[in-house]
C-alpha cells in the first residue's frame, strides 16, 4: 500500500516537531524579521531570484540587521556596510565561520574551496596566503598594469560596438580576463573564451546550490 499525502504530511509534521524540540534555543533574542509560518518558516517571503531586493526592502521595516527562518534554518541578514565591517571585519574572530551547505558542499564538492571552509587551520592558511598576495593596497599595486591593460581593451570593445546588449558580455570578459591573468597567467581571447564560459557556468550553478530551501538536504 502506497503512502498517501496525509501520511507524508504527518511524517513531515513529526520530523518538524522532533527537530523543534531537540534544537537548542538561542541564548539571546534574534534580530527582528517577518513572522514565520509553521514548518516552512519564511520560505514564502523569499523569492528564489533577486532575493537581495527583498532584503533591501526589509531594511526599512526591520533595520540594518534582521533574521528569518527557512525550513528550520535561521538566517541573519546584515543590511548596511558599516555593520558588515563591524561584525565581519572588526569581530571576525567571532563571526568568521560559515554554515554547512550539504548539497553544494558535501554532494557537489565545493566544501574544500576557500568560500566554504569552516573556521580552522586550513581556513587560516588560505587566508594567510591571500593576505600575502593581495592583503594590502601596496601589494595590489603590482597588478595595476594588468587591470589597465584589460580596462583599455574593454573600452575599445565598447567603442567598436556600443550597443547596450553587448555591454554585459564585455564586462564579464574584462572581469574574467583580470581574474584569470592574475590567478593563472592566462590570457582571455574573446567573450566566448572557454574558461570564461566555464567560470560563468560555475557561478550560475553555485548560486542555485546555496539558495536555502531549494533542496531537501
Amino acid at each position: 500500500m502506497g503512502l498517501t499525502f496525509l501520511d507524508c504530511s504527518l511524517a513531515a509534521l513529526g520530523i518538524f516537531l522532533i527537530k523543534r524540540l531537540l534544537s537548542p534555543k538561542p541564548s539571546v533574542p534574534l534580530p527582528p524579521g517577518p513572522r514565520p509560518l509553521p514548518i516552512v518558516g519564511n520560505i514564502h517571503n523569499v523569492p528564489l531570484e533577486r532575493s537581495w531586493v527583498m532584503f533591501a526592502d526589509w531594511k526599512t521595516k526591520y533595520g540594518d540587521i534582521l533574521s528569518f527562518h527557512v525550513l528550520g534554518t535561521r538566517l541573519v541578514i546584515v543590511n548596511s556596510a558599516e555593520m558588515a565591517v563591524d561584525i565581519l571585519d572588526k569581530k571576525s574572530a567571532i563571526y568568521s565561520d560559515r554554515p554547512s551547505f550539504t548539497m553544494a558542499g558535501e554532494l557537489i564538492g565545493w566544501k574544500n574551496t576557500s568560500i566554504f571552509l569552516r573556521y580552522g587551520e586550513t581556513f587560516r592558511e588560505h587566508r594567510r596566503n591571500f593576505h600575502r598576495l593581495i592583503g594590502s593596497r601596496a601589494l595590489m599595486q603590482k597588478f595595476d598594469p594588468v587591470v589597465e591593460q584589460f580596462t583599455r581593451r574593454f573600452l575599445q570593445d565598447v567603442l567598436k560596438n556600443p550597443h547596450h546588449d553587448k555591454l554585459r558580455p564585455y564586462i564579464r570578459k574584462m572581469a574574467g580576463s583580470i581574474i584569470l591573468k592574475i590567478s593563472y597567467g592566462y590570457n582571455v581571447q574573446d567573450e566566448n573564451d572557454p574558461l570564461v564560459k566555464l567560470a560563468d557556468r560555475a557561478v550560475a550553478q553555485f548560486s542555485e546550490l546555496v539558495v536555502f530551501g531549494t533542496y531537501l538536504v
